[in-house]
């Protein structure tokens, strides 16, 4: 998982596994809203936009007039890639050290 996600993008994640189905937009600001988060229609959207480019999440318009959200990866998939990742990063920087870095 080369795109990085935001503390904010994570968050959001966290309250999309928590459901058990896609959820919409309205459910979102909903939900956030009763928490107490003061985000404008805009942010959120701008959030779940990037989530999808970074191939978190995915939007389906099919099911009707709105779209709905949902994670691409279950938070159990997701903690396994983002464990390879580190992983692999570990190996990869540990193989161009220098015999002067051990």
């Amino acid at each position: 998982m080369r795109n990085v996600l935001s503390n904010t993008e994570f968050y959001i994640l966290q309250y999309l596994w928590s459901l058990e189905t896609p959820t919409t937009f309205a459910e979102i600001m909903v939900h956030f809203t009763e928490e107490g988060k003061t985000w404008k229609k805009q942010t959120v959207n701008t959030f779940l936009s990037r989530m999808i480019q970074k191939g978190y999440l995915k939007s389906d318009k099919t099911k009707g007039p709105r779209a709905v959200y949902s994670p691409v990866f279950t938070k159990k998939e997701f903690h396994e890639k983002y464990a390879k990742d580190i992983a692999v990063s570990y190996t990869h920087l540990r193989a161009h050290e220098t015999p002067e870095h051990l």
